[in-house]
């Protein structure tokens, strides 16, 4: 039996009764079907049949990217788990994916492979597994996957872009190619048939936009740089924050380099405006555990016919791990994040009026997220997937350790939950 001192009684009565009023408070949004797994870090895009596309991010419980490409029904309510990212070339196995079991089955190449109707086959790995990714939908259809984390290392980075087709549940096909880089050194590397070019530079923790040009411009995020000792041995690595920007023209083809940001950043939050100029939120110019030194404030705009960037009124408060997104009513509605370091993730909601250059604060989400994905819909509706809430409930734990297992009480985890604001109720 559990005995419970009268202040510790005390204590969690009034526990109790402020998350009963912290989930009367924030009525303003729902919850819907979550996704298969808790992810974060990820990034999400409405599809022009209305379906949103979730994909990188890390799962909790997987270093790898099994889950690395969902999408979300919202006229059934619920998810699929589509074709993973390809990775790199197994030389000697194939993945099935067997959806009525849900796993992973590996066969060898040259073994009889009784694929159904229900299965999914790939010839690469999983290693590529995109947390830090950036992910638009092109004005044909495609999902573009760019940059990000391309193996389960310190976040070095990558420069590759890879168009998947959701007609057809199809990314490019990879293939192997070995490299010689003396006459006794050489390497396999992965090729993918896709006639889209890398970027100029490798990114994580980056943010794509397109406009209604259909340009898809990049920006920001960092990359990690190996050092070398004086014997040329691997000394440790040094991160390295952006500022630049480069824009991918899909008529030429090509990416080009357009004025550099005003600010190097990392882990912010951007979207197009409805005046089809960029802006740029918060974010953090490098890693620190002390919130008040590098996560800012500032709102920086971009303007694509002029390649130039101006300043606007700055955020209610410094963020990061935050994500912004332009609601129907033309404003942009910046959602969750953290005031940096070692500070827990928040519910709060900041909409900004890029007309009137003014900020006003927005209906809380029922859970606080970090490094969480956002979609608008035309019709009003705001989506925001996964991400993380741990550390917003510090303490808690330690409350549960004197608790029934019945009675503990909810201290944060690793998000797979939606939940939707409609702007016009």
């Amino acid at each position: 039996m559990y005995k419970i001192k009268k202040n510790n009684k005390a204590l969690l009565i009034t526990i109790l009764l402020i998350l009963l009023f912290t989930s009367i408070a924030n009525a303003g949004w729902h919850f819907v079907e979550p996704m298969p797994v808790g992810v974060y870090g990820h990034d999400a895009a409405l599809g022009v049949d209305g379906k949103i596309h979730v994909m990188g991010g890390f799962v909790w419980y997987h270093h790898d990217g099994r889950y690395s490409n969902m999408v979300y029904n919202p006229d059934g309510d619920y998810w699929e788990v589509l074709m993973p990212v390809p990775g790199f070339i197994l030389r000697r196995k194939i993945g099935i994916f067997n959806t009525e079991l849900n796993k992973w089955e590996w066969k060898k190449l040259n073994s009889e492979i009784e694929i159904s109707d229900m299965s999914i086959t790939r010839n690469t790995s999983l290693d590529r597994q995109g947390d830090g990714v950036a992910i638009v939908t092109g004005i044909e259809g495609k999902i573009y996957w760019i940059g990000g984390n391309g193996r389960w290392t310190p976040g070095v980075g990558e420069s590759i872009v890879l168009p998947f087709d959701p007609v057809f549940n199809k990314w490019p096909e990879a293939n192997s190619q070995r490299v010689y880089y003396s006459e006794t050194a050489s390497s396999e590397t992965t090729i993918f048939d896709t006639s889209v070019p890398e970027m100029n530079d490798r990114r994580i923790d980056h943010e794509a936009v397109i406009t209604s040009d259909g340009k898809i411009y990049v920006m920001g995020g960092r990359q990690t740089e190996m050092i070398d000792g004086p014997h040329g041995e691997r000394a440790g690595r040094e991160v390295f924050v952006l500022d630049s920007l480069e824009c991918y023209d899909p008529e030429t083809n090509t990416w080009e380099y357009k004025a550099p940001m005003q600010l190097k950043r990392m882990l912010f939050a951007a979207t197009v405006g409805p005046d089809d100029k960029i802006y740029v939120f918060g974010g953090s110019v490098g890693f620190t555990a002390d919130p008040g030194v590098l996560t800012l404030d500032t709102t920086e705009v971009y303007d694509p016919k002029t390649d130039s960037w101006s300043t606007r009124t700055p955020m209610p408060e410094p963020k990061d791990n935050h994500v912004a997104v332009l609601g129907a009513d033309g404003k942009i509605y910046v959602l969750g994040g953290s005031k940096g370091g070692d500070t827990p993730p928040q519910r709060d909601v900041f909409i900004y009026d890029p007309v009137k250059d003014t900020w006003e604060k927005g209906p809380k989400m029922k859970r606080p997220r970090g490094a969480l994905a956002a979609v608008a819909t035309p019709e009003g509706k705001i989506y925001a997937i996964g991400g993380t809430d741990v550390g917003a409930y510090k303490g808690r734990q330690k409350l549960n350790m004197f608790l029934p297992k019945d009675y503990e009480v909810y201290d944060g985890k690793v998000q797979d939950t939606v939940e939707v604001l409609d702007i016009f109720d």
